[in-house]
């Protein structure tokens, strides 16, 4: 097994363990989707290619091309700093996926208590 492959599958899952739909947050298809004017106007992770092995990625804002990180956990810390850049708030259609980004896995608290659905992933998974 690739030593990320379980970084690429936590991150592939991660929306829909929080009960959100990764549907606002991945695009599949390359981007292509840009010329196509179907993107949020929203930071997006657009890919292409096999999630585990050899896909590509892109994150894009307004139809830009931001950057191009390599795998999939990376493209998610990458969207995160695009929001964090542009001082664009997270939004409310996966806020909790972007909690848990921020919170648990980057150890970036502000003070607030986790979310209910964040806090109850949380401790299932051991984390104290």
């Amino acid at each position: 097994m690739r030593p990320n492959a379980l970084l690429t599958a936590g991150a592939w899952l991660l929306p829909r363990v929080l009960l959100e739909s990764p549907n606002d947050l991945y695009f599949e298809g390359g981007a292509q989707f840009a010329q196509a004017g179907v993107l949020p106007s929203t930071p997006v992770l657009v890919f292409s290619g096999d999630l585990f092995t050899t896909g590509e990625f892109t994150v894009m804002a307004e139809n830009v091309e931001v950057c191009h990180p390599h795998s999939l956990y990376h493209g998610l810390l990458s969207l995160m700093a695009t929001y964090y850049c542009f001082n664009i708030a997270y939004p409310d259609k996966n806020k909790r996926t972007f909690e848990f980004l921020q919170k648990v896995a980057l150890g970036l608290r502000d003070g607030k208590k986790l979310s209910p659905r964040v806090a109850t992933v949380f401790s299932k998974l051991g984390c104290q």
